[in-house]
């Protein structure tokens, strides 16, 4: 785009007064609808403090289209933006009808409603008297009228823009890094061999292949290898945006606009004939998508306002600095942002909702059904190839398309590039228990609980060698012991808090009941119970066992409790 242009259209129509005329015959000009003024207010404001804001500023409207963009201007004042061209058609009598001072050139077209007025102007008026205009010399024709004023305002913009193109500071160093990157002069033996294997390999899918697809080509290569493979995304998605992209652009490999036009005029016009013809109609296409501006650019052919705007989006977050494709559309033509808006698009699901990620990994891929992350036109029928009555699929020929991709890439990269030898680690000795899976338990703390305490480090080494003596086949495994920071017991242990006096009377009530033979077997399972709440270890010996072992019954909890410590006595008796 050139400069910033927007029109506002007014009340009833999106283009009366010829607002929509003047910004499709502007390169990059974009129209809305008065009330969405607001909207291009935070843009300007948002570009203009990243730096990043176009010139020239020019705004033009309707009715309530011109009001918006005084509006806008006055805005703008407040905050000291200069609005360069201000093109004001009919004004009607809105709260905003004064053209300040931050305006340079207000050019006001009038035959009806409101004339503007100033407050602190100092700029340019240029006044067309609309009716008088067509008294003397146009005729009374409201056709005429419009095209006066569309001719006028179009000259002017055109005149103050010169078809200068301006980029953002950042942008404009990543795209002479590219130009750079793909110069042959500047080309190292690696990338010429990189070249030579690659295109060799793609030829056959290419046919001919002019030297406009192989720069494009290295361009996008470039952009993957550069942004995109440094944050962890593997040549799967390189392939797939090759031969996207080989099916977008009819293997230009370059970004183009929708219908190849030159301009947007041209591409407009072209468009409006498909619709015209009725061969829009026979695709399937309900409505005329393009009128807004936001028809297919670049080398996804980005369509309609929602991707441009989603672009911006993820533009921002992928590389930080902003990039307003809305207001920018013809941004999609520049290559390295194609190309990169094309990866980040795949990878975020920015057409579809569907994310690369869903079809294709570092281990497998389906190009096929990834081809719906992009279009819908998966299973549109194309042609019978063969001659043999079946029809190949829009899906199956892109899908074919990226896997050449894919074998040309590996290929090349299996040319360039040395894979190292990787010495295998030496096998490590078998696991010994010479002491009755001592150390196997010691072992198994060293790896998972390096930090535990010497006391609890007993615990559950004691813990391990009895479930080991009660499931014998069960596969090894470390309880997690989680220790509160209580204070610690004349033994050193960290313990839990008790858990008062449910805890004892439950372990009373159930050891009293056992299914014992004698009354006293069942009296002295009670006193070995108190006995645990006695120990000074007692509490977390219980608790222990119930967090292996919820299920288990009074007399087995009992029994594994005393066991657990006479067992860590007994360790360190061994260790001794």
């Amino acid at each position: 785009m050139t400069g910033y242009t927007a029109g506002f259209s007014g009340l009833l129509s999106t283009g009366t007064g010829g607002t929509q005329d003047i910004a499709t015959s502007i390169p990059g000009a974009l129209h809305y609808h008065h009330y969405q003024w607001r909207y291009i207010l935070k843009n300007i404001i948002q570009l203009n403090k990243a730096g990043n804001l176009p010139r020239p500023l020019c705004l033009f409207g309707h009715s309530m289209g011109a009001e918006a963009v005084l509006e806008i201007a006055d805005e703008l004042r407040r905050i000291n933006i200069v609005v360069d061209y201000a093109g004001i058609i009919d004004l009607t009598f809105g709260p905003v009808t004064k053209a300040g001072n931050n305006i340079k050139l207000l050019q006001e077209f009038h035959s009806q409603f409101q004339r503007v007025s100033f407050d602190n102007f100092q700029g340019t008026h240029e006044y067309y008297n609309l009716d008088k205009i067509m008294d003397d010399n146009i005729g009374h024709s409201e056709a005429a009228r419009l095209d006066f004023t569309q001719n006028k305002i179009v000259e002017t913009i055109t005149s103050l823009t010169k078809g200068k193109t301006v980029l953002p500071a950042e942008l404009s160093k990543m795209v002479i890094e590219a130009g750079e990157a793909i110069n042959p002069a500047n080309e190292t033996s690696v990338q010429t061999k990189f070249n030579q294997v690659f295109f060799s390999a793609i030829r056959p899918t290419f046919g001919a292949i002019s030297p406009q697809a192989v720069d494009g080509t290295m361009m996008i290569i470039h952009a993957f290898d550069t942004y995109i493979a440094p944050k962890g995304y593997d040549d799967n998605l390189l392939a797939f945006v090759l031969g996207n992209v080989f099916n977008e652009t009819g293997k230009r490999m370059v970004p183009v606009r929708e219908t190849n036009a030159k301009t947007h005029a041209g591409a407009m016009a072209a468009l409006d004939n498909w619709w015209d013809s009725g061969g829009a109609k026979n695709a399937g296409v309900k409505s005329r998508y393009w009128k807004d501006g936001y028809y297919g650019r670049g080398l996804f052919q980005e369509t309609h306002l929602s991707n441009y705007s989603k672009g911006s989006v993820l533009w921002e977050k992928w590389f930080v600095f902003p990039l307003d494709l809305v207001i920018n559309p013809d941004l999609f033509l520049n290559p390295i942002v194609s190309a990169l808006s094309a990866f980040i698009g795949s990878i975020e699901g920015k057409y579809t909702g569907k994310k690369f990620s869903d079809f294709c990994t570092n281990s497998e891929r389906d190009f096929v059904s990834a081809r719906s992350m992009v279009n819908g036109d998966i299973n549109l029928r194309l042609r019978d190839v063969d001659g043999d009555g079946v029809v190949e699929k829009m899906g199956d020929e892109i899908g074919q398309v990226c896997e050449a991709f894919f074998g040309a890439i590996s290929k090349a990269r299996g040319a360039v590039y040395t894979v190292p030898t990787l010495t295998p680690e030496p096998p490590k000795p078998p696991m010994i228990e010479p002491i009755s899976g001592i150390e196997a338990a010691r072992d198994m703390l060293d790896m998972y609980v390096p930090d535990l305490k010497l006391q609890n480090r007993e615990m559950a080494i004691a813990m391990e060698l009895m479930r080991r003596y009660f499931e014998p086949d069960r596969p090894p495994e470390i309880p997690t012991i989680d220790l509160q920071p209580n204070p610690s017991t004349e033994a050193g242990f960290s313990l839990p808090m008790p858990k008062g006096n449910n805890m004892l009377a439950e372990m009373f009530s159930t050891t009293l009941n056992l299914k014992s033979k004698t009354t006293l077997t069942g009296i002295f399972s009670a006193l070995a119970g108190l006995a645990l709440f006695v120990l000074p270890e007692g509490n977390m010996i219980v608790d222990l066992v119930r967090s292996i072992y919820p299920d288990v019954d009074p007399g087995s909890l009992l029994t594994m409790g005393l066991g657990l410590i006479f067992g860590r006595d007994a360790i360190r008796k061994l260790e001794k």
